[in-house]
């Protein structure tokens, strides 16, 4: 049975901050960056997000990724300060029963979110 990964704290902590409404990829991206100043590579996300859903964390409908009630609840135990709240989502996460599965993007999902993001990021610092 596998473990529970840094990456897959990190993004649920990302994905969660949204509360009930969930964000789009390109969201997620940027709350994963401004959590943890970097942006999982897509083969990281596709892991991660594989088991976020198949361990019932996560659920995406109409290009949205929604954190559920048990996700949420877990969001709300972490430790605040910013650069510690996946770490301490990583120890919450030891209390869920990990499935193994794999996101499947779409081709150029992947990218094309990180490009949206990225294009956002740059019209915020000129």
């Amino acid at each position: 049975m596998g473990e529970w990964s840094f990456t897959d704290a990190w993004l649920l902590t990302a994905a969660a901050g949204f509360g009930r409404r969930g964000c789009s990829l390109s969201d997620l991206l940027g709350a994963a960056d401004a959590i943890n100043h970097d942006v999982p590579r897509a083969d990281q996300a596709s892991i991660s997000l594989g088991r976020l859903s198949a361990s019932g964390l996560l659920t995406v409908a109409d290009g949205r990724f929604c954190a559920t009630l048990q996700a949420r609840d877990l969001y709300k135990r972490r430790a605040r300060p910013m650069f510690e709240q996946s770490a301490s989502m990583l120890e919450l996460l030891r209390e869920v029963e990990l499935i193994e599965d794999e996101w499947r993007f779409e081709p150029a999902e992947f990218d094309d979110a990180f490009e949206t993001y990225r294009k956002r990021v740059a019209r915020w610092t000129r």
